[in-house]
Formats: structure tokens, C-alpha cells, sequence
């Protein structure tokens, strides 16, 4: 399911969720936004603070380190694990390098592989996904 515009509420039946974003800093508050809003839908909240930091950190580096002008941001879970993505229009691949202590940037990579199980790239003919998936430590609670 592609989102563009609107206002949407996840329920426990949608098990993937994705929205059009253009690819600027201002994104990353309406990025947080959709995992805020999927995840309650889900009932997969003990997930939202590390998906949200993924996905901050996903974008960011979208935004800073390939041009692109637009994103897609995806969510997709199964039973207990929650996979991020951030798809750009850009090949250069992300670096996980570690960063000095006096540097300011350079930590995002780092901080996605140290707060997901697991996390990867997926090159596409126009681009890549580049992903991080969570997992949840009990079973979503059942929506009425």
C-alpha cells in the first residue's frame, strides 16, 4: 500500500505501510510520525522508540549523503518483528564507519547496526532500500 497524502491509521490487519516523502530534513519529523501511528496501530509500542530512532537515523542519511528528492519510507511487520526502510534514488551505498569522538557526524550507520538485529541494503535498478528490522520481545496485543 503506497501513501502519498492523507491522514492514515494502521490497524492490526495492515502489515505494510509506506508513504512518499520528499527528501529534506523536515521529513524525518513526519518519518517518526508514521512509525508513531503504525506502531500503535500494530499494538507494537515496546518497538517505537528504537524503530523511531531507525528511522531518523535511515533518513537522515537519505537526506544528507545522496541528492535524491524524494524517499519512500516503509514499514512491514510479521508477528513480532518490525522492518524500517528508507528507499532513495541513489546507488552510493551507506558506510558504517566509527567516528572520532570530537566528530559530529559519522554515527548514524554505527547507531543503526548497535539499535537493530539486523539491518541491510537492497540495490534496485534505480537506487536501493536501505533496512533495519526489530524485534519485540512479546506478541502484540490483539486489536477489537
Amino acid at each position: 500500500m503506497m501513501m502519498t497524502a492523507g491522514t492514515f491509521t494502521p490497524s492490526a490487519t495492515t502489515d505494510r505501510v509506506a508513504r512518499r516523502m520528499p527528501c529534506r530534513l523536515e521529513t524525518v519529523k513526519a518519518a517518526r510520525r508514521l512509525v508513531d501511528e503504525t506502531l500503535r496501530g500494530w499494538g507494537l509500542g515496546e518497538l517505537t522508540d528504537s524503530t523511531r530512532l531507525l528511522v531518523s537515523e535511515l533518513v537522515t542519511n537519505a537526506v544528507r549523503h545522496t541528492g535524491c528528492t524524494r524517499i519512500v519510507v516503509r514499514l512491514a511487520r510479521d508477528e513480532r518483528t518490525v522492518r524500517v526502510s528508507v528507499q532513495d534514488f541513489s546507488c552510493e551505498l551507506p558506510l558504517l564507519i566509527q567516528a572520532g569522538l570530537n566528530e559530529e557526524r559519522g554515527r548514524g550507520m554505527a547507531l543503526v547496526d548497535s539499535m537493530s538485529d539486523r539491518w541491510g541494503v537492497d540495490l534496485k535498478p534505480f537506487g536501493k532500500v536501505v533496512w533495519a528490522q526489530v524485534t519485540a520481545r512479546t506478541r502484540p496485543a490483539r486489536a477489537m
